[in-house]
């Protein structure tokens, strides 16, 4: 029985833990799997659009480069689907429509002078019309099977029919103070015998617009023409006055609903009377323009004289259009995020064409600039390699837009690896922020002397620790019992935190590296320091008692005193870590070599202000005490490691900020071995060498000559510490301590 229970247990435990292994699994997540799809779809969303601009691209260069293949053969415009801005032209726009609007409240469409008056004004009045023209025409009326009248627009596949009246327009001549130039393009005669059919050419005017024809022609396909040009082929006209339910049932099979797609219907204004069609070519004046066409209707007065009521057939339809060139504008390729330049924030950022935005042919290691002046061609940029890369082939590191689109094309023809080499930009070496070449930018350092220098630190962090054993096991000499062992193997302890900051200083500083040098060198200056300082403070304390009163100053008590020290050093360094941590920055070794070191800022300052006055009363504690009598003379040592520790932090301070602020960095290691050896190794030299040097010789356990001469007369200290007592300190804190004042010894 207890065979099944172990077999269920285990086919339950296999069983979760293949279930744990199903959720876990990345590739099995369906919200990583459903994310994934998205952005694939949206990448292939993103390349299908950058091919669709890329292929109209081709065409619109073609165009305007003159190779126009059988365009202006076959037919006079060319239109394309680009939206532009059309700001730069709203006073165009608005006196188009004041004229539309004046046409529309006079009812004067059959007013052949009249027209021609108005579309002359528009161009004369205003400089950024290029041409103006005015087309009338009526909707031929037909009978239907019940026997009423309707118009053509009812009728599938002929809504487009149209009875052309009139047309004419009027151009800019090329000379500024010359009237605009008249032309009627087309007049519908009256109703002619055939054998006078040969007069009604003589009123027709020969036009640039449209060929010359003798009347409304009716081509295969039902729809009015003049000459070979369709209306319809016009890149500026429409029936606008087709009704909605004629352009729904008309949109899969007729052609009206297609008419629509000549204008930018997005880009107008609820408050437009009009629409701006798409940009096209102009064969006839081989330029880019735009037009604003708006429509116009009135009443022919010969049907409103004879009824109230008038039929559609009686009905006068208008179009009023002016050109405006956009010949001027640029095509921008560049990303719109790019694209923010000076060119940009001009008073004529209307001139730029940015449909086509993205779809440069930078590297990804280049960045795409807009350049003015290319028009409607490709190529309008240049490609400037991002800062941190360099071109090998062209010092200045920008190429030719029009260059890059013409070897990416040979590329995806021919497989040519021009655009690939050329023109992508390559990594300049590490550290350079700008660079030509491949040169190196960061000094370099020399690994093996660094290595030297780091042995022997932490050869000296090794003495160090030694050191405090010794002092321990020689706690109950009187060498080393009245220097108390507390403090000098917290002085030790100090010492051996100084000497590891040439480890936080040997590699490449960067915030973790300078972290750690700011905490070993200001704690580790704090401890050796603070320790030192606190027994001489002691028999600063004293040599100044002039009484026989006892003094209880015990190793304990210097502790608690010296406790407030390391906690405001503590803090300080704590919240300097938290807050603006140091990180390494560049500095210049040379006209181009550069390496890190750590930063230096207020927060440098403000503890170097403070551990200066630190050195100062530590000074001045010294002087005080520099007649005082102690046992092996102590505190005269304590006095010459504190000047040395003054005077080796003030030169080498002058030498890193003053003298050799951009010295190489391992000229700066060097410098930072010598202060350390010069502040640490000499006072544990000062304040070690010798006690150790007694104990050598045997001398260790004995007192001074000079201090058994004097027979204790003169005030001295042995830094609390009673010989008289039999009991010693260590390196744990153990021991009493006492004071020597008067003429002897008290014990305390």
């Amino acid at each position: 029985m207890s065979t099944t229970w172990i077999l269920f247990f285990y086919w339950m435990y296999s069983a979760a833990a293949v279930v744990l292994l199903v959720v876990a699994d990345p590739l099995s997540n369906p919200t990583t799997t459903s994310t994934h799809s998205v952005q694939q779809q949206q990448q292939q969303h993103k390349n299908s659009r950058t091919e669709k601009l890329d292929e109209l691209l081709a065409e619109i260069g073609d165009v305007t480069a003159g190779n126009l293949g059988s365009l202006c053969i076959s037919q006079q415009f060319r239109s394309v689907p680009v939206t532009v801005r059309v700001d730069g032209f709203e006073p165009a726009r608005q006196k188009a429509d004041m004229l539309a609007r004046l046409l529309q409240d006079l009812g004067q469409l059959d007013n052949q002078e009249l027209l021609k008056l108005l579309i002359r004004s528009a161009v004369r009045s205003e400089r950024t019309i290029e041409a103006s023209r005015i087309v009338t025409f009526t909707k031929p009326a037909i009978t239907s099977p019940t026997g009423t009248s309707s118009v053509a627009t009812s009728v599938n596949n002929n809504n487009n029919v149209v009875n052309l009246l009139f047309m004419a327009h009027a151009a800019r001549p090329a000379s500024p103070y010359a009237d605009p130039s008249l032309k009627v393009d087309y007049v519908q005669q009256p109703a002619v015998s055939d054998t006078a059919a040969s007069g009604v050419n003589a009123s027709i005017q020969q036009s640039t617009t449209l060929p010359k024809a003798t009347g409304s022609i009716m081509n295969p396909s039902g729809v009015a023409s003049l000459g070979n040009t369709a209306l319809n082929d016009l890149p500026w006209f429409d029936d606008p006055f087709r009704s909605s339910s004629s352009l729904s049932s008309s949109g899969s099979s007729g052609n009206s609903n297609n008419n629509w797609n000549k204008f930018m219907i997005n880009s107008s204004n609820v408050t437009f009377l009009g629409w701006w069609t798409f940009p096209y070519y102009q064969c006839s004046s081989r330029r880019w323009l735009l037009t604003y066409s708006i429509p116009v209707t009135s009443v022919s007065s010969s049907s409103s004289t004879s009824s109230s009521s008038s039929t559609a057939a009686d009905r006068l339809d208008g179009l009023l259009t002016v050109d405006v060139s956009v010949s001027s504008m640029d095509i921008n390729q560049c990303d719109e995020s790019a694209s923010t330049s000076s060119a940009d924030l001009s008073t004529d950022h209307q001139q730029i064409v940015a449909h086509f935005s993205g779809t440069h042919k930078c590297h990804e290691t280049s960045t795409c600039r807009f350049e003015r002046g290319y028009g409607w061609i490709r190529g309008g940029y240049t490609c400037t390699c991002l800062p941190g890369y360099y071109s090998p082939y062209l010092k200045n590191a920008t190429f030719n837009g029009s260059h890059v689109e013409l070897a990416y094309r040979n590329k995806l023809s021919f497989n040519s690896q021009v655009y690939d080499q050329l023109y992508r930009c390559l990594p300049c070496s590490a550290g350079c922020d700008l660079c030509v070449d491949d040169s190196p930018c960061l000094a370099p350092y020399d690994w093996p002397f660094r290595i030297v220098l780091l042995a022997i630190s932490m050869s000296w962090v090794m003495v160090s620790i030694a050191l405090m054993g010794a002092v321990y096991k020689y706690r109950r000499l009187k060498v080393f019992k009245v220097a108390s062992p507390t403090f000098l193997c917290v002085t030790l302890l100090g010492c051996a935190i100084m000497y590891a900051e040439m480890a936080a200083i040997f590699p490449e500083l960067n915030t973790p590296a300078c972290v750690a040098t700011k905490w070993t060198r200001h704690m580790g200056f704090c401890i050796t320091f603070s320790s030192l300082l606190m027994k001489t403070w002691r028999v600063s304390l004293t040599y100044r008692v002039k009484s026989a009163h006892k003094l209880k100053l015990t190793d304990q008590q210097l502790l608690q005193w010296m406790v407030p020290i390391m906690l405001v050093a503590t803090v300080y360094l704590g919240a300097w870590t938290a807050s603006d941590p140091p990180t390494g920055e560049y500095i210049l070794t040379g006209p181009t070599m550069k390496f890190t070191q750590c930063t230096y800022n207020w927060w440098d300052h403000s503890l170097a202000i403070g551990e200066v006055f630190f050195l100062m009363w530590g000074i001045h504690v010294c002087y005080s005490v520099r007649r005082a009598e102690t046992y092996f003379n102590e505190t005269k040592h304590i006095s010459w490691a504190v000047y040395n520790i003054a005077v080796s932090n003030i030169i080498f301070a002058s030498f890193h900020l003053l003298l050799l602020p951009n010295v190489g960095p391992d000229m700066k290691y060097l410098l930072g071995f010598i202060r350390t050896q010069m502040s640490t190794t000499v006072t544990i030299a000062l304040v070690f060498g010798p006690k150790f040097y007694l104990v050598a010789v045997g001398r260790g356990d004995e007192h001074d000559a000079r201090t058994k001469a004097r027979g204790v007369t003169a005030s001295f200290s042995l830094n609390g510490l009673s010989l008289a007592s039999g009991m010693g300190g260590s390196c744990s804190g153990e021991g009493a301590g006492g004071v020597l004042v008067g003429g002897g010894i008290r014990k305390t």
